[in-house]
């Protein structure tokens, strides 16, 4: 019982996903965090805690927070842009809050994602996938299934030529596919775009709003 979500297209996106947070953070307190992108990079805010605790310090206007480093200095966090996504995390996989903090990333392709509910790998497909691209979880939380498949989907599509909308479409619908037994609702972020995506049978609901 996660509590995920995205805003995208709008000035100071973060702010509003971080108020966003508090307002989900009965959905779970063991750790919290945010990616946003600027354009040109994504910066991520991932941590064990609260969302008052993970984003203490946070200002709406400049984007930026401070953080306590395990040395005791004063670290300083990122979160601009027009484009961000959330997450508050109750754990059903996983048991260390820190490394299994939500959103993740990958540099390749430009990926951050966050999901809520559970990736299974009933049939041994993404198993498969990892061990023939010699890759290895860095955590318990089964969000990796998830971040993976879908870049093994995009470099697929890559094959084709440059990446565009329906790529990354069809990219996102083989990823749902290689993940078919699964009950979960996840957003992303994919190069330049917001994709907000569920299980078929629609078990984890998820709510998509635009304002006028």
């Amino acid at each position: 019982m996660c509590g995920i979500i995205g805003v995208a297209n709008t000035i100071k996106a973060s702010s509003y996903v971080i108020a966003g947070l508090e307002k989900l953070n009965h959905r779970g307190t063991d750790s919290a965090g945010a990616a946003s992108f600027d354009g040109r990079r994504i910066y991520l805010r991932a941590q064990a805690g609260k969302v008052s605790d993970v984003f203490s310090g946070f200002n709406p206007e400049t984007l930026t927070g401070t953080f306590i480093k395990p040395d005791g200095s004063t670290g300083v966090y990122r979160l601009p842009g027009n484009m961000c996504i959330g997450h508050t995390r109750y754990p059903t996989s996983g048991s260390d809050p820190i490394t299994d903090a939500q959103p993740i990333r990958s540099s390749k392709f430009g990926i951050a994602i966050a999901h809520n509910g559970q990736i299974n790998d009933v049939d041994g497909n993404i198993s498969a996938m990892l061990e023939a691209n010699a890759l290895y979880p860095r955590s318990e939380c089964d969000v990796e299934f998830l971040l993976h498949s879908l870049k093994d989907s995009l470099w697929k599509e890559k094959t084709k030529g440059d990446l565009s909308n329906d790529n990354i479409k069809n990219a996102v619908k083989n990823t749902m596919i290689s993940i078919r037994a699964s009950a979960y609702s996840a957003i992303a972020i994919v190069q330049d775009k917001m994709i907000a995506f569920r299980d078929p049978f629609g078990i984890k609901p998820f709510v998509y709003g635009t304002q006028k």
